[in-house]
C-alpha cells in the first residue's frame, strides 16, 4: 500500500488481485473475528469514514466548543464550524502522524466525544478546545502506567481494545482529567542516577556568533533540508546510547523510531552502518525545520552528558518530549495564561529563536525532566 496505493494489481496464486481487494478481505475477516487492531489498520488503509463523524463535530460546536485534530498546533487543525465527513477526515489525515491507524483512532475518539457531550456534558466543563491527539496520548499514558508498557507498546495495545471499552476509558479519564494529565506528565520525567546538584551552563553556538543570520526559522528549514553532520556527531550519539536505554528520534509511537542502547554491543563508535542508521532516523522526520530542532537537541544532550559524566538515564530519551517541554517552558516565561490555548503561537515563536536561545530552552527542559520528581513531596 505504501509503495503502490490501493489500485496496484499483482498475482496472488493464479489470480490477479489488487492491494485494495486484499485490504477489504482482511477488513471483513477482522470484523467477523473482532480483531480490532487489524480492523483499524485495514480501515485506515482503505480510507473508511464513519457517516456519523460530521454529526459528532456538530454536537461539539453547538455546545460552543472547538475540536483540534492531528498533532500540529495550528488554526488549520482547529475546527469550529460544521464540515462534511470527507472534509473532516481530510484534515485529520493531513495533520496526523505516522502511527498505525492514527486517523481511524482519531475518528473513533471524535465519535465518543460527541456521545459523551450529549450524555454527560459536565465532564467537559471549563474545556474550550477538545484535542483528539492529546486525548489519545492520555489513553496511551493510562495503559502504559497500568501495564508498565512503553509508549509504542501501549499504543499498540490501545488499537486492540474494543470501541465500547475505549469509550469507558475516555469517560473515566474525562472524569479525572486533571489527575490523568498529571499522571501523563509524570511519565514524561527522566528517571536517572548521578543527577548533578547544579544545572550546567548553556553552550555557545558558532552558527550564531559567526554569521549575520537573524531569520532563524528560515535557517532551520534550510539546514534541516540538507543535513550535514560531522563524524564526531555520530560518535557522540553512540556514547549517549551507552548512558541510557535508547533514543527515540521522531514519532514516539512508531517502533521504528527507537534506537536501542543494545546496538552499542554490536558496533563501535564511527561505524558507517551506525551513521547511516542515525541519519535515516533523522531524515524520517518530515518537517525540515523540526528535523533541525531534533539535531540541535541531540547536540545539547551530548553537551549535557559530557558536562555531567556521572549522569545515566534509566529509560529512553524521547526527543519529542524534551522539545515539547522546551517550547512550553520557554513560552511560559513571558506569556502567562492557559498554555493549551496558546500552543500554536508558542511553537511558531520557538522556531524563530536563535540557536543559543533554543539550546538554553533545551537545557531547561532536560533539567526540568530530571529534577521535577525530586522536588515533589515525599521524594
Amino acid at each position: 500500500h505504501h509503495r503502490h496505493e490501493l489500485d496496484f494489481s499483482f498475482k496472488l496464486g493464479d489470480e490477479s488481485c489488487s492491494v485494495g481487494t486484499l485490504c477489504e478481505y482482511y477488513y471483513e475477516l477482522a470484523c467477523s473475528e473482532h480483531n480490532w487492531s487489524l480492523v483499524r489498520r485495514m480501515a485506515d488503509l482503505l480510507g473508511k469514514v464513519d457517516s456519523r463523524v460530521e454529526d459528532s463535530l456538530l454536537d461539539i460546536i453547538i455546545r460552543q466548543k472547538r475540536l483540534a485534530v492531528g498533532r500540529a498546533y495550528s488554526e488549520k487543525t482547529t475546527l469550529s464550524v460544521p464540515l462534511s465527513n470527507e472534509r473532516i477526515m481530510t484534515v485529520i489525515r493531513q495533520f496526523s502522524g505516522k502511527a498505525p491507524a492514527e486517523s481511524i483512532l482519531s475518528q473513533e475518539i471524535l465519535l465518543h466525544l460527541g456521545y459523551l457531550l450529549k450524555t454527560e456534558p459536565e465532564l467537559f466543563e471549563n474545556i474550550l478546545t477538545l484535542r483528539l491527539w492529546h486525548l489519545i496520548e492520555i489513553l496511551v499514558g493510562k495503559i502504559g502506567r497500568e501495564q508498565l508498557k512503553s509508549f509504542t507498546a501501549a499504543y499498540e495495545h490501545l488499537l486492540t481494545i474494543p470501541p465500547n471499552q475505549i469509550l469507558s476509558m475516555l469517560q473515566e479519564v474525562m472524569g479525572s482529567f486533571s489527575s490523568q494529565l498529571e499522571f501523563l506528565q509524570n511519565q514524561d520525567l527522566l528517571a536517572a542516577s548521578g543527577i548533578p546538584s547544579k544545572k550546567p551552563r548553556s553552550l555557545d553556538d558558532d552558527t550564531e556568533t559567526n554569521t549575520d543570520i537573524t531569520y532563524w526559522e528560515a535557517w532551520r528549514k534550510k539546514a534541516g533540508g540538507l543535513v550535514r553532520l560531522s563524524p564526531q556527531f555520530y560518535i557522540d550519539i553512540w556514547h549517549v546510547l551507552k548512558r541510557c536505554n535508547g533514543i527515540v528520534i521522531g514519532d514516539k509511537y512508531n517502533p521504528g523510531c527507537r534506537v536501542g542502547a543494545e546496538i552499542t554491543h554490536d558496533s563501535t563508535p564511527g561505524e558507517r552502518s551506525f551513521e547511516l542508521l542515525i541519519e535515516g532516523e533523522i531524515n524520517n522526520i518530515d518537517s525540515p525545520a523540526y528535523r533541525q530542532l531534533n539535531i540541535e537537541l541531540i547536540k545539547t544532550l551530548i553537551f549535557f552528558l559530557k558536562e555531567n559524566p556521572q549522569l545515566n538515564v534509566e529509560g529512553d530519551i524521547t526527543l519529542d518530549i524534551i522539545i515539547g517541554y522546551a517550547v512550553k517552558l520557554s513560552w511560559q516565561q513571558e506569556h502567562p495564561g492557559n498554555y493549551d490555548e496558546q500552543r500554536e503561537q508558542a511553537w511558531n515563536a520557538f522556531y524563530y529563536l536563535s540557536p543559543t536561545q533554543v539550546q538554553n530552552a533545551f537545557v531547561e527542559a532536560i533539567w526540568h525532566l530530571l529534577t521535577s520528581q525530586q522536588a515533589k513531596p515525599g521524594n
